[in-house]
């Protein structure tokens, strides 16, 4: 939950500096940088869902999960974006405040999940080793 964290907090403000930079060069340079940064969070949240959740849910929280990260990234951006940009009647201002401010979310979100992972893991733990138990006592 750290590296994802990270990820996201670092992230953030790289994707800010990229999407106010002039020169193209210079924007590749900067988002190709907060791109792989961004990339480190896709393993570690696979893992951790892996982790709080009992084998006979995995697959449904897995779908779960990337279902909304969909809706909520893929689908309603352009429309969010859209919807900004054509107020402000600047696209660069749409893309600067929600990109980087979702982001910056994300990662605050995590810090809190840094919290509370290590009880989660241990309770899914405890609910696997109870059924197996309960399983073999059959």
């Amino acid at each position: 939950m750290i590296i994802t964290t990270v990820a996201f907090l670092a992230g953030a403000p790289l994707t800010w500096i990229a999407l106010s930079m002039h020169q193209l060069s210079a924007f590749i340079a900067v988002f190709t940088l907060a791109i792989v940064c961004l990339s480190f969070c896709l393993g570690p949240i696979q893992a951790i869902i892996q982790d709080i959740t009992t084998p006979n849910i995995r697959s449904t929280a897995v779908g779960l999960a990337l279902l909304l990260g969909h809706l909520l990234g893929d689908a309603a951006s352009p429309l969010i974006v859209g919807a900004i940009s054509d107020s402000t009647h600047s696209l660069g201002f749409a893309l600067q405040t929600t990109g980087p401010t979702c982001l910056l979310l994300a990662g605050l979100i995590c810090l809190i999940g840094i919290k509370t992972v290590a009880g989660d893991i241990e309770r899914a733990h405890k609910r696997i080793n109870q059924s197996s138990r309960e399983a073999h006592s059959k």
